[in-house]
């Protein structure tokens, strides 16, 4: 599958070389009412990291981040932006999630932390 931007022209499941464990978001009572938000590992999927730089998009979305980036995954997970991925024991946000070429194949997920 043909990309666009500082990755490899070109997506292929043997680039998916990296281990990414997704976290999902858990509710859980504070004991006094209220409640946090924690994020529990449902799961390691394999996927490519790309690191950003400063991206206009994210700065005209006024996304404060010290680090970016663009990781490339294969379609059939259920994830929305709630959730996070964990690259290298490091947590980042998901900022969005984008079919490629609406072929249900991969996702590209732009992430922050």
């Amino acid at each position: 599958m043909r990309i666009k931007g500082n990755s490899p022209k070109f997506l292929s499941a043997e680039l998916l070389i990296e281990p990414i464990g997704v976290m999902q978001p858990t509710q859980v009572s504070d004991g006094e009412g209220g409640y946090l938000v924690t994020y529990a590992n449902v799961g390691t999927i394999w996927g490519m990291y790309v690191p950003l730089g400063q991206d206009r998009t994210l700065i005209a979305a006024e996304v404060s981040y010290t680090d970016s980036a663009r990781v490339y995954i294969r379609y059939p997970l259920t994830i929305d932006n709630t959730y996070q991925l964990q690259i290298n024991g490091l947590n980042y946000e998901i900022h969005s999630i984008k079919d490629l070429e609406n072929k249900h194949e991969y996702y590209e997920v732009t992430i922050y932390r």
